[in-house]
């Protein structure tokens, strides 16, 4: 329980990505909340993906069980995505366990078929990416209508690789291209420098 301090000190609690928080911090968010005049958390247990890390979809329903005078907004309307999508979104996590269920609607137009691709691996995945791609521009679409989402930045080479073989020029948004980055020259400069020690431009990036 929070003790006279922390009631004197904190005010007001606001806590996003809610989902992502471990057990131990979701009781010191709830410490800080019963001290607080006003608390709110934002998450989203559907997009609960930290387990390895503690994190649990269940926090979001343990905070309105903890918190008993605690409103529940669901935000369902989705102006993003087209309702083909939203629908195949809905047939997903309608199969996650542990969550308070929501339907997400949409305010736009139902679009296309949502295509689905599986790879061995990360390369295959890339490859059978860019072939779609190539059927887009082989059927009229401009490489500037197309884009590729991935998660994290680590997840773009295997893409970057597979536009380059193909000479298909691309712009990496929000992030870096991964030839571009500091420790591949590093790496890329050493393994010229050991294949041709009279390679000044490499061995001068080491004086630098």
């Amino acid at each position: 329980e929070a003790g006279p301090i922390l009631k004197e000190h904190v005010r007001h609690v606001l806590v996003d990505e809610y989902q992502d928080v471990s057990r131990v911090q979701a009781d010191i968010v709830l410490a800080l909340g019963r001290a607080a005049d006003s608390m709110a958390v934002v998450g989203d247990d559907d997009q609960a993906i930290y387990g390895w890390r503690g994190a649990s979809a269940a926090n979001l329903k343990h905070f309105l069980d903890a918190m008993p005078g605690a409103l529940l907004v669901k935000l369902e309307e989705n102006y993003r995505s087209t309702a083909t999508i939203l629908e195949a979104a809905n047939g997903i996590i309608a199969r996650n366990e542990l969550r308070l269920g929501k339907l997400l609607r949409p305010t736009g137009e139902p679009g296309r078929p949502v295509h689905v691709l599986r790879g061995r691996d990360d390369l295959e995945e890339a490859r059978r990416v860019l072939w779609d791609m190539l059927d887009e521009i082989g059927h009229g679409t401009r490489l500037d209508q197309i884009a590729v989402l991935y998660r994290t930045n680590a997840m773009s080479r295997p893409f970057e690789d597979a536009l380059r073989q193909n000479k298909l020029p691309y712009r990496v948004v929000g992030g870096m291209r991964f030839y571009d980055r500091k420790e591949v020259k590093d790496v890329l400069a050493t393994v010229r420098c050991a294949l041709n020690p009279k390679s000044d431009v490499d061995t001068l990036r080491w004086l630098a």
